[in-house]
């Protein structure tokens, strides 16, 4: 071992033992992480998918809000009951899809 070179180790072999092997050694870490990476790539997937399903149930309600705040702004009669009845029917599927979504109690 040259001088000042410093001894390290692969999965407790010292640099002896890890450069005969060290192909091996380096691949085995490799797979280990890249099996890891994987793991933490789906998890972040499915955080994003949720993620986006809120987002979708943000845009429904603030559009309630929006069909509920003009119902009282039109002349006709007509069409402000027109508006709120679109705006309970947004709730009503906003609700319904807020139930298909994965909730935590407790």
């Amino acid at each position: 071992m040259p001088i000042g070179h410093k001894t390290t180790t692969c999965r407790g072999l010292e640099w002896g033992a890890a450069t005969t092997r060290g192909n091996c050694c380096v691949r085995a870490e490799a797979a280990a992480w890249a099996a890891e990476a994987t793991v933490q790539w789906e998890q972040a997937e499915t955080a994003d998918q949720i993620a986006d399903r809120y987002v979708l149930l943000t845009v429904l309600f603030a559009s309630v809000l929006f069909f509920a705040g003009i119902a009282g702004k039109f002349q006709s009669r007509l069409i402000d009951i027109a508006m709120l009845a679109l705006g309970l029917l947004v709730l009503l599927a906003g609700v319904a899809i807020a139930l298909t979504y994965p909730m935590q109690l407790g």
